[in-house]
């Protein structure tokens, strides 16, 4: 396997630019997701241990321990999050997705061994084949997002946003 970058330049710069940054700003859409899971499941918890008659312990001390602060994977979130019964089926898939889309982003996606090499028609095609994977974290990102916005503020998320995120998130990302 060759080197990533060489002396020689990229074949299609503006492209390889352009394929680079829908790929950071559909990584960054999968870091937030994974950021919000891992704090639900912290909330999720902390309530657990709270709800189940913990008494004389502090909050901050519950918060403290080792299994509250753990951080999660995707994978483990939604195993948790369907072992505690507060997702529906309909929610897993998209959480699901949204996981399957991250680890295509960071595994696959990103993967293009010699970037001064990749043709304009491979480029392309990557670009294309995107557009799923943003939607499927666009759409998880929103679920979770929403959470974590009913978590914060006591209150129902503004309707017109999590109407119109996903379609937000997909203009961001592939302009």
């Amino acid at each position: 396997m060759p080197w990533t970058v060489s002396y020689a330049p990229p074949s299609e710069p503006a492209l390889l630019d352009r394929y680079l940054l829908v790929c950071g700003r559909t990584m960054c859409l999968a870091a937030s997701l994974e950021s919000k899971l891992d704090h639900c499941i912290r909330v999720l918890r902390i309530k657990a241990a709270v709800d189940s008659g913990v008494k004389g312990q502090a909050l901050d001390t519950i918060a403290r321990s080792p299994k509250m602060l753990k951080s999660v994977m995707i994978g483990e979130a939604l195993d948790e999050l369907k072992n505690r019964g507060v997702v529906n089926a309909e929610q897993l898939a998209v959480l699901d997705a949204g996981r399957v889309s991250r680890n295509h982003m960071a595994h696959v996606a990103t993967a293009l061994n010699a970037v001064y090499a990749l043709p304009r028609v491979a480029l392309e095609s990557k670009l294309a084949n995107l557009r799923p994977h943003v939607l499927n974290l666009a759409m998880a990102d929103n679920l979770v997002s929403a959470w974590v916005y009913t978590i914060e503020s006591s209150d129902n998320p503004p309707a017109a946003l999590s109407e119109d995120y996903v379609a937000l998130a997909e203009a961001w990302v592939l302009g």
